[in-house]
């Protein structure tokens, strides 16, 4: 079967969407005429049919493959196991990268122009392009006549650009099936395709071991991995013993590494590097475990539920109150109260920033459907983006996962408008009845039902209802409504659902001038793990438990005023003893050191605000603890963003070392209560006791009912 190199781009394109596509959007992938994809899709349906498979054409929608999916499947891996000697130049492009990073001395123009079939000139002309995209890892093009072609660079450099090839263009579907023995690998005499090159970087056998060593220490993170950053961390290690056996080595500083060695993830590394050092009798440097330490910090999380006391930077959960913020303004659309997109987004940033500092990257796969589908509030994410991290250059990939965390939040804003429908038959009350009973039966979106007679209309407020349904034709009615049949025919549950769903167009287009969002977003945003709504069971056993921290919590709080102290560590001091003094701590100075060595690893101070958070657990710390401590007179401290900013209040939060998931839940719930809204801000700037802890009572009390709601969703 001969398959050109444009008839492989539109299949390739078709098997991995599930969608429709329209030759315009295909025209545009493949960067051709649309007259063009019309004359090969003549010979594309002929391919598909030798695999039973058939192409659905649809006016005005678009086209897609239609068959059973292990014919897809098949199909597929056709595609990848057959050898081709014509290329597109996107794809020579990318051989040639494969073959300057795999090799260790400079290669000859003209052996890369014989292994693809072109000319010379054409090589040269790829290598333009290439050198544009090496330059984004900070790697460039040697190239000397007589010398041959180069890649410079820093060992790390090359592994991130091999790293990104393969994520780029083979799936955790792909990979899985070369584990699988599902595509073959060819001898090195075949002219391989893109992906056959980029399996070429990693034996199956060192994927096989990196796999298994990952799978055995992945239980030890406090977070479960999304199935793409499961892949890529096999693939970093994989690619790193690779590189190892060649003697190509990882330089790190010492500063960095040292900062890596107090982390989790660096525990967790090291492990996974103990484990390949025994399976495979390789020495391996203390470099490489921070190195994937980096990465392990970096990863994409598949859920997280609450704000950690510990883990989270509370930097990023302010910024994500300043995203929030900054797109609900910019949509009309209030987005401040959900829970979801607020926690979404601090899950996200956490190890989102920490791969543009460290410059990682990561790939995503959906930008373009993103954009396409989500252009204005990608252009709103964008430019909130660079209001609210202003030193940070964040690339198109990362703002695209943001975007569908907020696509996501518009759509569950959506979907709770409960849909008011009116009810009017002429016989009234009765008729009307047994129409709602199949009203309700047959579109449970509608929520609450009114039932009138025509008589009655001059006493309702049309206005008050999303859909008017009535059995009669209403002359001279001044609002549109939906005519159906007493007994409600199938066609009649087809018009009202198709009204129900215009509307909830037009009201989203006319708050948002958004359109086309999808819950699919949140879990394309999370890794495809589809947890993102799960409904978590909550035992009256952890009820309790919650409700036994916030009742230390609200007994033991206190907002005690300081007299003149001369800077934060003084009143950190004082705050100590006054603590071991009511018997929530003992060792004041222990505790107290331990809080100031926090603040020297990081600042304290809420960008913003005369507001300083401290907090810690210690062994020293007897129960839950939330004070405030405030003074007059502004004093000097180290914020968040690493600036200096001038507080008069100081939010004190004390755990014990051992403390159970639930009561550090409820502590990290007064974190973002902090920081939920200026407003909040305002209130524990206040110095006002009464007033904060009014406020405090009664957030506690809906926290307690959103755990009670949670335990009812579920049973």
């Amino acid at each position: 079967m001969y398959v050109s190199a444009r008839e492989r781009q539109i299949l390739q394109l078709l098997l991995n969407q599930e969608e429709e596509m329209t030759v315009k959007e295909i025209a545009a992938e493949v960067q051709v005429s649309e007259r063009t994809v019309h004359r090969d899709l003549k010979n594309v349906e002929d391919i598909l049919a030798t695999f039973g498979l058939s192409l659905n054409k649809r006016t005005g929608i678009g086209i897609k493959i239609n068959g059973p999916t292990e014919k897809k499947k098949e199909l597929k891996l056709s595609l990848y196991n057959e050898s081709h000697p014509e290329f597109t130049p996107e794809e020579r492009q990318k051989i040639i990268l494969c073959s300057l990073l795999a090799s260790e001395e400079p290669v000859k123009l003209v052996a890369l122009a014989n292994e693809l079939n072109v000319t010379v000139a054409t090589v040269s002309h790829d290598l333009t392009k290439v050198n544009d995209w090496l330059a984004s890892f900070h790697l460039s093009l040697i190239r000397k006549r007589g010398y041959g072609v180069q890649v410079s660079g820093s060992e790390m450099d090359k592994r991130r650009a091999i790293s990104s090839l393969i994520m780029e263009n083979m799936t955790e579907v792909d990979l899985l099936a070369y584990l699988r023995d599902q595509i073959q690998r060819k001898s090195a005499q075949q002219v391989k395709t893109v992906s056959e090159r980029l399996l070429g970087f990693v034996e199956k056998e060192n994927l096989m071991i990196a796999e298994k060593a990952v799978e055995e220490i992945r239980s030890e993170l406090p977070y479960a991995l999304s199935d793409s950053a499961y892949i890529g961390l096999v693939v970093h290690l994989a690619l790193a013993l690779e590189r190892l056996r060649k003697n190509e080595k990882i330089d790190m500083d010492s500063h960095s590494l040292e900062a890596l060695k107090k982390t989790g993830e660096y525990q967790v590394a090291s492990g996974i590097i103990d484990k390949l050092r025994k399976a495979l009798d390789l020495e391996i440097p203390e470099a490489e475990i921070g190195y994937i330490a980096m990465h392990l910090k970096g990863a994409k999380l598949r859920n997280v539920l609450d704000l950690d006391l510990e883990e989270v930077n509370f930097l990023h959960a302010l910024r994500a109150r300043d995203l929030i913020e900054y797109v609900s303004k910019r949509t009309n659309v209030d987005l401040q109260s959900d829970p979801s997109l607020f926690q979404g987004l601090v899950t996200h940033l956490q190890p989102a920033i920490y791969r543009v500092k460290k410059q990682l990257g990561i790939y995503n796969p959906l930008l373009e459907k993103i954009k396409q589908d989500y252009g204005e509030l990608f252009a709103i994410v964008s430019a909130g983006v660079k209001e609210i991290f202003p030193a940070l250059s964040i690339p198109e990939a990362e703002i695209g996962y943001l975007v569908l965390h907020f696509a996501a939040s518009l759509e569950r804003l959506n979907e709770l408008k409960e849909t008011h429908a009116l009810i009017l038959c002429s016989s009234g009350i009765g008729s009307s009845k047994m129409l709602a009973t199949r009203i309700k039966k047959e579109l449970p979106e509608i929520k609450r039902l009114h039932y009138a007679s025509v008589f009655d209309l001059t006493s309702i407020n049309l206005d008050d209802y999303d859909v008017i349904i009535s059995t009669i034709p209403l002359e001279g009615f001044a609002k549109e409504y939906v005519l159906v049949n007493p007994i409600l025919t199938e066609n009649d549950v087809k018009n009202i659902r198709a009204w129900i769903e215009n509307k909830r167009t037009e009201r989203c287009k006319n708050n948002t001038s958004i359109h086309k969002t999808s819950v699919r977003a949140e879990k394309a945003s999370n890794g495809g793990a589809g947890e993102g709504n799960r409904k978590y069971h909550i035992p009256f056993q952890d009820i309790h438990e919650y409700s036994g921290t916030i009742s230390i919590v609200l007994e033991g709080f206190r907002l005690t005023i300081c007299e003149n102290p001369h800077n934060i560590e003084e009143v950190l001091r004082s705050a100590c003893c006054e603590l071991q003094q009511q018997g929530i701590i003992e060792h004041p100075e222990a505790v107290a050191e331990a809080l100031l060595e926090r603040q020297r690893m990081r600042g304290l101070g809420i960008p913003g605000s005369s507001l300083a958070l401290f907090h810690a657990r210690s062994p020293y710390v007897h129960k839950p603890s939330f004070t405030i401590w405030g003074w007059t007179t502004p004093l000097a401290v180290r914020a968040m963003d690493d600036t200096e900013t001038w507080t008069k209040n100081l939010l004190l939060m004390l755990a014990p070392e051992k403390t159970s998931k639930k009561a550090l839940e409820v502590l990290s719930h007064i974190s973002a209560l902090i920081i939920e809204s200026e407003e909040s801000i305002a209130l524990f700037e206040s110095q006002d006791q009464e007033a904060i802890a009014s406020y405090l009572s009664e957030r506690f009390q809906q926290f307690l009912r959103d755990q009670f709601e949670k335990r009812g969703e579920e049973g």
